[in-house]
């Protein structure tokens, strides 16, 4: 159970983190920026929410679903992908 709580805090932080990156990004659309800051903002509900069931757990109480982790995972590998693409194409990092 801890590790399922661990991959999905790991994940929604990394989440937050490359959403942070890529709201920042003043290429993309403002509704484009708009969803991501909506993303971001989820992410860090949840990073708060599992840090506190971390701390917190029981061992009768299932905190995090394993779809819920795989999903989340899914997710957080899409967006460093994308934040990463777009990192390699700023004129400064070349």
């Amino acid at each position: 159970m801890h590790t399922l709580v661990l991959v999905n805090l790991g994940a929604c932080c990394l989440i937050a983190f490359s959403t942070l990156w890529l709201v920042t990004d003043q290429s993309k659309g403002r509704l484009v920026r708009f969803c991501l800051a909506l993303i971001m903002c989820g992410a860090m509900v949840n990073v708060l929410a599992l840090w506190t069931a971390f701390n917190r757990v029981h061992a009768s109480h299932p905190v995090t679903w394993p779809t819920e982790a795989v999903l989340n995972l899914g997710e957080a590998m899409l967006l460093a992908c994308w934040a990463l693409e777009r990192r390699r194409h700023l004129p400064f990092m070349k």
